[in-house]
């Protein structure tokens, strides 16, 4: 069953808010399966997973397991993958130490930006460059 109060459809980017538990176990704190989140994913025709953690105190080894299990499993099925972490977190720091490839982002609202229009944040990186 989806808990509709952790996943949230904005455009082509669904979100995974994970709120103020601890990343931990095989649904991470959001209470969702994988499965779960990719068919929801899918008949709502996103592009993106982004799994907000920003509130989530820490990272237990089953709840990174989970997200790197989540990540792979939405590449697998052609969806763009990203998280957003408060930065100099537990999260952020197990995430980073990982280092899985993970997108992470350092706020919520940029990593959806980033997200719904990565064509437009690419040109103005380019830009920059």
């Amino acid at each position: 069953m989806v808990n509709d109060d952790c996943i949230q459809q904005l455009g082509r980017v669904l979100i995974v808010r994970c709120g103020h538990r601890p990343l931990d176990g095989e649904s991470g704190s959001s209470g969702v399966r994988v499965s779960e989140i990719i068919t929801r994913a899918k008949s709502g025709k996103a592009r993106t997973v982004l799994v907000d953690v920003t509130a989530s105190p820490y990272a237990d080894s089953g709840g990174l397991r989970w997200l790197l299990h989540l990540k792979q499993v939405a590449e697998d099925n052609d969806l763009t993958f990203c998280t957003a972490a408060e930065p100099h977190s537990k999260v952020w720091r197990n995430l980073t130490l990982l280092n899985a490839g993970f997108s992470l982002y350092d706020d919520l609202h940029v990593a959806w930006q980033h997200a719904a229009h990565p064509m437009r944040h690419a040109s103005s990186l380019s830009a920059l460059a």
